[in-house]
């Protein structure tokens, strides 16, 4: 029975590893149909109904009244600035680029906590892997230093990284957050209160006229809500519930390798070496920060997995 378990358990992580690294490809097949606000919308809209759908069902009980709030601050941080960023970065950037960018998301939440909370002490392992990612990062635009010309192109990098930061942000805000209601029901319901604010600001900003879905577009806007946010992140929080969270992290590694191969297979979008060697460098930076981590919390005597999985929760939803 153990074996069983431990087998599903690889199996869900393996779809989180692929299914995951698929979302920026899905992404930018949408949007070359229908306006990055409404689709965005739409999007979470279908995921929030339908986990929350199946919660209701079960007649799960409602979060509380405090717990309204944080879905609240929670749903604005991560969906409908976070992750619109992507929809929005990727009418001007290929999906391969944006995967790449938002890859050094646990190098800002590293930053962030270290300036809320200044008496958490980092070891080398965490100051190294941050330079290194960082160096990483900044290779990648220098080899794209050519279109920063393009207004549209820069306004959407920049655009990326504040959603990266809100999304760091939320995953530092989130990890403290003792939810009494289950944390799936309460990623569907943030992922249905983002719909409905993304779906008033495409309506407001007058993106109506321009929705115009075609085949490939509402399989993607299907596949995103379907197997993007809801059966992926089941799968991920099923793995995370069988398996070490330091081995269910392996997919933030193996998401952007998919969403690079996928673009290059997919969209004919070209890399250069400079920009695979950047990407590797990003990853490594990401990885010993990780290592850091998890040799202070064992010179702490902390329990890794259940810290480590707090972050990983909030940090998953992201695609």
């Amino acid at each position: 029975m153990q074996t069983s378990h431990s087998l599903k358990a690889y199996l869900a992580l393996a779809a989180v590893c692929l299914f995951w690294g698929t979302t920026y490809l899905a992404i930018r097949v949408g949007i070359e149909s229908m306006p990055p606000f409404l689709f965005a919308g739409i999007r979470f809209l279908l995921a929030g109904a339908l986990i929350c759908g199946f919660f209701i069902m079960k007649k799960t009980l409602w979060p509380r009244l405090i717990e309204w709030k944080q879905i609240v601050i929670v749903s604005i941080l991560f969906f409908v600035i976070g992750n619109t960023s992507v929809v929005q970065a990727e009418k001007h950037i290929s999906s391969g680029l944006a995967a790449l960018i938002c890859s050094a998301i646990p190098i800002w939440v590293v930053l962030i906590n270290m300036i809320k909370d200044r008496s958490e002490k980092i070891n080398y392992w965490v100051i190294s892997g941050l330079i290194i990612g960082f160096a990483g990062l900044m290779m990648i635009f220098y080899d794209n230093i050519g279109d920063l010309s393009n207004p549209g192109y820069l306004l959407s990098i920049i655009f990326l990284l504040f959603g990266n930061l809100t999304w760091s942000y939320g995953t530092v805000y989130s990890k403290n957050i003792k939810w009494t209601t289950p944390l799936l029901f309460a990623a569907g319901l943030q992922m249905a209160v983002a719909g409905i604010i993304l779906t008033i600001i495409g309506v407001v900003k007058g993106e109506m006229p321009d929705f115009k879905p075609d085949t490939n577009g509402l399989l993607s806007l299907l596949y995103l809500a379907g197997i993007g946010s809801v059966l992926t992140y089941g799968a991920y929080l099923f793995a995370l519930s069988k398996l070490p969270s330091t081995v269910v992290s392996l997919y933030a590694y193996v998401n952007p390798v998919v969403a690079v191969v996928l673009g290059w297979l997919i969209l004919r979008e070209q890399f250069g070496i400079f920009t695979l060697i950047a990407m590797g460098i990003t990853l490594a930076g990401v990885y010993i920060v990780n290592v850091g981590f998890n040799r202070k919390k064992q010179n702490n005597q902390v329990d890794v997995k259940e810290k480590s999985g707090e972050i990983a929760k909030v940090l998953s939803v992201r695609h």
